[in-house]
């Protein structure tokens, strides 16, 4: 009987992608290397269950003995992400392309456990799944990887904290266990992998207080995301040993501290219901490119040292209850490309001296409470694709 739709477009993926991007088996100048007689019989009972009216597997037939020579064999890159697979559980046979280097599943529909077949594939540096159940004993064993996403992969249940002594993820560069649901102290195991660059933890409910060896540790990282937790004011001791960070998303209470990281170059404290002044420690980050403090309850004047921070490309304090005058000070954002103040209660007039920022592409005042006339300096923001200045007085 002939396979379903769904697993029809899952072997022409491999195939397309083994046409367009892979070196074939045939390419090869040696003719010494020989396929698994099991893998073999594997491949032709898969073809045997599929419909395949453009003769795509011509090569895969018993008179071909060597299957390292059939087309769309030796993949080393597979991406299926962004597809709709229909809730299927991800095919067993993955885990016999064993050249694979590259493997992404996210936001594929793929869903059930994970299976341990996958654990075969030991070529792998780059894993990337979703929405299935992962078990960490088998990606244990791909010991090359350097990166690897579990996003939404339920393994809050799978590995207690007391619980994951054979954690091994030395080698890794960029861990991303977001939408996972743990509910308790981010895992011991986390805070040995020394080489990470970028660790997203972000919708897990974690909560503080942190291990005291942990400001020891990952001191590589430049990019964390711990936005959407439970963690207390114990986060800023970590933060205070991560002098590489350049990139910070955060929610909850906003440690004074990070003005002492002055390296970082993105910052996100947007959906943080963040109330009082806008933050003074903001004026130490010299070196910031994105400023997102949009979505919160800031109050009170937006302050004028934000005119320093001249490397600023991106500044959105939207939707917040900010008051007072645009001040004249952020003409010096020379470098600046997006600005976003909407929804709040700024007053008074919009200053002639914006007609400064010609880099500027958009700009967004809409929904506050400013009035005069437009100033016809704007009219060299000759860059600008995006100007509202509506539902003011």
């Amino acid at each position: 009987m002939a396979l379903s739709f769904t697993a029809v477009m899952i072997l022409l993926f491999i195939i397309l992608l083994a046409q367009a991007t892979i070196n074939l088996s045939y390419e090869r100048s040696s003719d010494d290397v020989v396929c698994i007689e099991s893998e073999r019989k594997a491949l032709l009972s898969f073809k045997q269950d599929l419909v395949d009216p453009f003769k795509r597997l011509s090569s895969w037939n018993v008179s071909h003995e060597n299957c390292c020579k059939w087309v769309g064999i030796h993949l080393s890159y597979l991406d299926l992400s962004c597809n709709d697979f229909g809730g299927i559980q991800i095919p067993i046979f993955m885990g016999s392309l064993v050249s694979l280097t590259y493997l992404n599943l996210t936001d594929s529909r793929f869903k059930g456990l994970i299976p341990h077949q996958l654990g075969n594939l030991s070529s792998l540096t780059h894993l990337g799944l979703q929405d299935g159940q992962a078990e960490l004993h088998v990606i244990n064993r791909l010991s090359s990887l350097s990166e690897l996403q579990l996003y939404g992969c339920e393994i809050s249940h799978i590995i207690p904290n007391n619980c994951v002594s054979y954690v091994n993820f030395t080698s890794l560069s960029v861990l991303d266990i977001s939408w996972n649901n743990f509910n308790y102290f981010i895992p011991q195991w986390i805070f040995n992998m020394n080489s990470l660059v970028y660790l997203d933890l972000s919708n897990n409910r974690f909560v503080g207080p942190f291990p005291k060896s942990c400001c020891w540790n990952l001191t590589s990282l430049e990019g964390l995301n711990v936005a959407r937790n439970q963690m207390n004011s114990s986060l800023a001791i970590w933060l205070s040993g991560l002098s590489s960070l350049v990139s910070l998303d955060l929610s909850g209470e906003i440690p004074s501290s990070l003005g002492n990281l002055m390296s970082i170059v993105h910052l996100d404290l947007s959906f943080n219901s963040l109330d009082g002044e806008i933050p003074s420690f903001l004026e130490n980050l010299m070196s910031i490119v994105h400023l997102d403090s949009s979505f919160n309850s800031l109050e009170g004047e937006i302050p004028s040292f934000l005119g320093n921070l001249t490397s600023i490309v991106d500044l959105s304090f939207s939707s917040n209850s900010l008051e007072g005058e645009i001040p004249s000070s952020l003409e010096n954002l020379a470098s600046l490309v997006y600005l976003d103040l909407t929804y709040n209660s700024l007053e008074g007039e919009i200053t002639s001296s914006l007609g400064n920022l010609t880099s500027i592409i958009h700009l967004d005042f809409s929904i506050n409470k400013l009035e005069g006339e437009i100033p016809s300096s704007l009219g060299n923001l000759t860059s600008i694709v995006h100007l509202d200045l509506s539902n003011n007085k």
